[in-house]
């Protein structure tokens, strides 16, 4: 739809559609633009829009008399901008695609048009791709002996029903998650205070409004969710719930647990690898950093993509986080994409 000149034809006719005389019915413009919106970071969108010039079209947009136009204008020109750094401002820029935690940080990673030859990918899942012999050896003795038969069984499925996400849009959104975590995500130190500071805020409410005596189906049926070290938290890009926009929030790990239980407790065999994860912040919490990216697969399901990040505090700004590690897993919508977090 990029290709065929989508952007330009909502455009030409935002100014004469008013959201609030019309709402949004089937097949308008306004639910073209929010339909669109949860795909524009994928390196194809953002080529096809630069390609036919609508950069610049949406960037030198004349003011609107509706707000709502005016809105999903300015929505549309941060998507393309953010695009415009992830895909072009960072193209040299070697992000890895290894899914072993333990990836040395020397290897480094792959610029954005080299990774498909040169990634290995575990024949057997599909689910999780190499740097190296060594870093797929390294993963499979340490984990991935114990999740790849699982995950295979999950593929075949997924593939069948044609709900499999290709090795370039996992690039694709590892890419988009280090770039702009980087634009958005201040040094490690004070985002750990401020998360800091949140729990606190978010205990003392959840005491407040807690029963002095649960009944006893609370204190014999509810199972209690996975305690964390103090400081402990998540940071997520939400590409799903919110419609159009693209929402970065930071959690405390026990706050997060409390309200995406479903994953905790639902068996989920990457589990022990998310674990693991978390065991590592825990344990480098002045250099690691998880990120979690939610993007629309279709409107059954929600790709999940998770990130370990290292900061580095001597970085060039927009430079100080880089991906150590990555993987994605995909789930339908109801079972966690519908996660809010206030």
């Amino acid at each position: 739809m990029l290709e065929g000149g989508i952007l330009k034809c909502l455009y030409l006719c935002l100014p004469h559609v008013n959201r609030g005389d019309i709402g949004l019915p089937s097949g308008s413009i306004w639910q073209a633009l929010v339909f669109l919106q949860p795909f524009m970071y994928l390196s194809q969108a953002y080529a096809a829009a630069a390609l036919r010039g609508d950069l610049v079209m949406w960037a030198g947009r004349a003011k609107r008399t509706d707000g709502d136009a005016e809105g999903i204008c300015s929505t549309i020109d941060a998507a393309l901008n953010r695009d415009y750094f992830a895909y072009v401002t960072r193209q040299k820029v070697k992000v890895s695609m290894c899914s072993n935690l333990k990836h040395p940080v020397e290897r480094g990673g792959h610029e954005l048009d080299e990774y498909y030859h040169s990634l290995k990918t575990c024949t057997g899942c599909h689910a999780v791709t190499y740097c190296s012999h060594e870093c797929q050896k390294e993963d499979w003795d340490s984990l991935h002996s114990k999740e790849c038969s699982v995950l295979g069984m999950e593929y075949r499925v997924q593939k069948y029903d044609k709900s499999w996400s290709s090795v370039r849009t996992r690039r694709d959104q590892v890419r988009w998650l280090e770039a702009n975590l980087n634009l958005s995500v201040g040094p490690l130190p004070e985002l750990r205070r401020e998360i800091w500071e949140k729990f606190l805020q978010w205990k003392t409410r959840c005491k407040a409004s807690t029963p002095s005596t649960p009944g006893p189906s609370t204190a014999t049926t509810r199972r209690q969710p996975p305690k964390f070290r103090p400081g402990s938290f998540l940071t997520v890009f939400d590409y799903v719930t919110n419609g159009y926009l693209s929402i970065e929030r930071t959690y405390s790990l026990d706050r997060y647990c409390a309200e995406a239980s479903s994953l905790f407790e639902g068996g989920s065999p990457w589990m022990p690898r998310i674990r693991e994860c978390i065991s590592l912040m825990e344990d480098n919490r002045d250099e690691i950093l998880l990120v979690e990216g939610r993007f629309r697969f279709d409107a059954e399901r929600t790709m999940f993509t998770t990130l370990v990040m290292r900061y580095n505090p001597d970085g060039q700004e927009q430079y100080k986080y880089s991906v150590v590690s990555s993987f994605t897993r995909t789930s339908p919508v109801k079972a966690e994409a519908r996660v809010c977090l206030p």
